[in-house]
């Protein structure tokens, strides 16, 4: 059984895989009201989803809503990922677009990065 609660984790602590982990550091604002350095508040939180994306996504919706309980509503629809320069191998310039949909208002928008480290 499993011994960890609902991590997704067996009891030798292996996660599925059908599921991906994923950890984010953000910075936020502490007081929304000031923009200084002091005024931010470093935050790291790990997730899980089906697929990379997908945990990626949610672990930065935990990091996140405290401060912008707005993307509690997010849901990830779709996403796409590109290599711009094969020829680079493991350096390469990768794209990655991701599409989202507001449950509630059911908006949808696409977000694109493109960087060398993903």
């Amino acid at each position: 059984g499993n011994t960890h609660g609902n991590s997704g984790e067996d009891a030798m602590g292996v996660i599925p895989s059908s599921l991906a982990r994923a950890t984010v550091k953000v910075r936020v604002l502490d007081d929304p009201n000031h923009d200084d350095d002091e005024d931010f508040l470093e935050v790291l939180e790990v997730s899980e989803g089906d697929g990379p994306i997908d945990a990626l996504a949610n672990a930065l919706k935990k990091a996140l809503a405290p401060s912008h309980p707005e993307l509690l509503n997010l849901q990830l629809i779709d996403y796409k990922v590109r290599i711009l320069d094969p020829e680079s191998a493991t350096r390469a310039a990768t794209r990655v677009m991701i599409e989202f949909e507001d449950v509630e208002s059911h908006r949808k928008w696409t977000t694109v990065s493109v960087d060398r480290n993903i």
